[in-house]
């Protein structure tokens, strides 16, 4: 699709940018004296309109409002179905993750579990994956529940249910991307996948699985080939290290160095998702696309994390600077 088709949305996001929250506003939450004072805060972003009689300890239900705005206003002004499915499509993979649970651990009343800001209705998911019920589901997830729960009736634990959807999420993605045709868009599809073969190389190495345990958790089409990552499992740091250098930029390179040296995976991982956002930066120097509908989605997405990260911080008194070593890069 032409960018050109992107200008009305351009448009609307480029007037909604300034009030995302921003590195003054992480900064003024973060030295606030207590809970109640990083609260307000937030009157001063974009989640002003949806803290009208929210008491400071139900925060989240202003997060989640503003979410559902979100939803709706990009379910609205995005031109391609393609790519609000790209965007989208995770959380109804998050969906599929409880309903193959409950199918193969009998568990009961999961409606309350599922997100409803998603590319399908839960209730037609459910139906499908428990009684084979099709409510008017496209042959996309169709095919994707279909060949999940042929493993997951040899194989069902959760831990592999988790990571045979990730999988199927990034193909079903990969497919979308192919008819999305935007570089910047596939770019960022890339990293992603790089992000979630790196951290479960980490954590093979840490639970000292076998190389073919890690085979099956890779996944294929990011910038680091996946078969360079089981060509140096477990061999030396460095080996890891030099792959990750040629993909990522210093600070990265530093991070990961650090990891290998203080075994704190979730510094690493927050390393991981700043180069996201520093990517993402470049969609502001870009005059009108999905470029920036997309960077917009993941700075929101942003925010939302460090504002639970910094108002978890504050209501159980951690440090200033405990509470910052935590926190993602802003938009």
């Amino acid at each position: 699709m032409l960018a050109s088709n992107y200008a009305f949305a351009t448009g609307k996001i480029r007037a909604l940018e300034p009030h995302i929250l921003d590195a003054t506003d992480v900064e003024r939450m973060v030295s606030a004296p207590d809970f109640e004072t990083a609260f307000k805060v937030l009157n001063d972003t974009d989640y002003a309109d949806n803290l009208l009689d929210i008491q400071p300890i139900n925060y989240r239900d202003a997060l989640r409002a503003d979410y559902k705005q979100l939803y709706r206003m990009l379910k609205k002004i995005i031109p391609d179905q393609n790519f609000f499915k790209f965007l989208y499509l995770k959380r109804d993979f998050l969906n599929l993750r409880i309903l193959f649970k409950a199918k193969y651990h009998n568990i009961n009343e999961v409606d309350e579990m599922l997100d409803h800001e998603t590319v399908y209705q839960p209730e037609h998911l459910k139906e499908f994956v428990l009684n084979k019920i099709d409510l008017g589901l496209d042959d996309d997830i169709k095919k994707v529940i279909l060949k999940a729960d042929r493993k997951f009736a040899l194989r069902s634990e959760p831990d592999y249910i988790d990571s045979r959807l990730t999988y199927l999420l990034f193909e079903l993605e990969g497919k979308l991307i192919k008819k999305i045709k935007n570089k910047f868009v596939t770019g960022l599809y890339k990293l992603l996948i790089d992000q979630a073969n790196i951290l479960s190389f980490l954590r093979a190495t840490r639970l000292k699985l076998s190389k073919d345990r890690l085979k099956q958790n890779l996944i294929y089409g990011g910038n680091i080939e996946a078969s360079d990552l089981e060509e140096v499992y477990g061999k030396s740091n460095e080996e890891l290290m030099k792959i990750l250098g040629k993909q990522y930029d210093k600070i990265v390179s530093e991070q990961c160095d650090k990891y290998c040296q203080s075994d704190l995976l979730y510094i690493f991982e927050k390393s991981l998702e700043d180069f996201l956002i520093r990517y993402l930066q470049k969609a502001k120097s870009i005059a009108y696309g999905p470029e920036i509908v997309l960077a917009y989605y993941f700075a929101k997405r942003n925010a939302v994390r460090n504002i639970r990260i910094i108002m978890t911080g504050k209501l159980n008194d951690m440090p200033v600077e405990e509470i910052k070593t935590t926190l993602r890069q802003t938009y």
